[in-house]
């Protein structure tokens, strides 16, 4: 699995976890307002408020999936294990409310009736099975994150070593230092001819002081 393919499909448990909370997860009936009161209307619970702890944790799975696009070796440790833990929060919390419905509509139910009396029915819809689903990815992306994950190469450009950029730079540096002292060579030459022309004509001018003949 490459790092996009894994991004990918995180994204893709997260907002099908957020999707499936955002549906309608029990409906609580027969419903009594009171003793004396008539029937209340069915009352329906998200999964928002039937699970608000799969609620965050589906967010973080989105949140993590994202941080995986820039994170490096040790990044993607963290957040590989965030990723399992919320996708296996979030399985978790679904199946509870597939178990106990009712405890799960339970705060939604006595907003409406004004009692603490549970509903006598009620029915589970598919999205907390979806939401199971999306979490039980999560943490088998997760696991491929840390497994496979450690081969994927670094979001970085390369640099060469230092000492490569000194080795390449020396023979250049070489090189022209060559073609300098061939182009120095000429130019001492005729400075030293120069030089021994001006030391001649001092002897000449030092023989005819002494009243020598500088052409003998």
């Amino acid at each position: 699995m490459t790092r996009r393919s894994a991004v990918i499909a995180a994204l893709i448990c997260g907002g099908l976890a957020l999707l499936a909370l955002g549906q309608t997860w029990v409906t609580a009936g027969g419903l009594q307002s009171g003793p004396v009161a008539g029937a209340v209307a069915d009352v329906e619970v998200t999964g928002n408020d039937a699970a608000p702890v799969a609620a965050a944790m589906a967010v973080v799975i989105v949140v993590a999936a994202l941080a995986l696009t820039i994170a490096r070796r040790l990044g993607r440790w963290i957040v590989g294990g965030l990723l399992a833990v919320a996708g296996a929060t979030v399985t978790a919390s679904s199946l509870t409310v597939v178990a106990s419905p009712g405890q799960a509509a339970s705060r939604m139910v006595s907003e409406a009736t004004g009692t603490t009396a549970a509903a006598p029915d009620h029915a589970v819809t598919a999205w907390p099975w979806l939401a199971a689903a999306a979490g039980a990815l999560s943490v088998v992306v997760a696991l491929l994150v840390l497994t496979v994950g450690r081969r994927w190469p670094n979001s970085r450009r390369y640099q060469a070593p230092s000492g490569d950029r000194s080795a390449e730079a020396a023979p250049g540096r070489s090189r022209a230092g060559q073609a300098a002292d061939a182009r120095g060579r000429p130019g001492a030459a005729e400075h030293g001819a120069d030089d021994e022309s001006d030391l001649d004509e001092m002897d000449a001018w030092d023989s005819l002081s002494r009243g020598e003949d500088p052409t003998a």
